[in-house]
């Protein structure tokens, strides 16, 4: 039996990451069409056993309560001042309440987000295609 060395399964790593990749893109079109909810592929590849994990943990960088209670504080304070602001309001709920990324809601070459973008479902929950 062969066995692998680091490079190899360092390639292999990148494969797999890879078709994750592609697999991940293919249900967010579906999304996108609104054929599906959810993207499963998301949901799996953290579990998946053939996914070899940092040596090192890595800390998620997020803000406390107080601090997200403090910046929705400020953006309100601002909204009720000058109207301008109400879209920085917007943006701060939507990020803290959707459990989105910037990157979700910034324009990009190929995406600019427009308010159809949301969507209710029946429970009246928000959803972001």
């Amino acid at each position: 039996m062969k066995q692998c060395g680091a490079s190899e399964k360092q390639k292999g790593q990148e494969t797999l990451a890879s078709i994750f990749t592609g697999i991940i893109a293919f249900y967010k079109y579906l999304m996108n069409e609104e054929h599906l909810y959810r993207n499963p592929a998301q949901i799996a590849k953290p579990d998946c056993r053939h996914f070899i994990k940092d040596a090192q943990v890595k800390e998620a960088r997020r803000l406390t309560e107080v601090q997200w209670q403090y910046v929705f504080d400020v953006a309100l304070a601002m909204a009720a001042e000058d109207p301008i602001y109400e879209r920085s309001l917007f943006v701060i709920c939507a990020l803290k309440t959707l459990f989105l990324r910037i990157s979700e809601l910034s324009e990009r070459s190929q995406w600019t987000p427009i308010m159809s973008h949301f969507w209710q479902d029946s429970d009246g929950n928000w959803w972001l295609n």
